[in-house]
């Protein structure tokens, strides 16, 4: 995991849209392609991931809830995100983009 992941602001990309529906999150971009992520989560869970993706908390305020083996599938989940574009990183709250 990039050490400074915890710390980013994300605010999803142009061009990428999301949906959460009880605990499948799915992607979609401009290309047509679309992805789809299964969390155990519960509402709290819900609500943080709305705001991390909109940039107004950390990464981290979300893996700091989790543990072990579903705090790296988060990990990797945010990393993927990062990697692969779907997702600007600030290291400051994103307040001016509709995110």
């Amino acid at each position: 995991m990039n050490k400074n992941l915890r710390e980013y602001y994300i605010c999803i990309s142009p061009g990428t849209s999301y949906q959460i529906n009880k605990n499948l999150l799915s992607l979609s971009d401009d290309e047509g392609e679309s992805y789809q992520y299964n969390f155990n989560f519960n509402n709290e869970d819900y609500k943080i991931l709305k705001l991390i993706l909109s940039g107004k908390e950390k990464i981290s305020t979300i893996l700091d809830l989790h543990h072990n083996n579903e705090k790296n599938l988060l990990e990797d989940f945010f990393s993927f995100l990062l990697e692969n574009s779907f997702v600007d990183k600030s290291l400051y709250p994103i307040k001016d983009l509709n995110c």
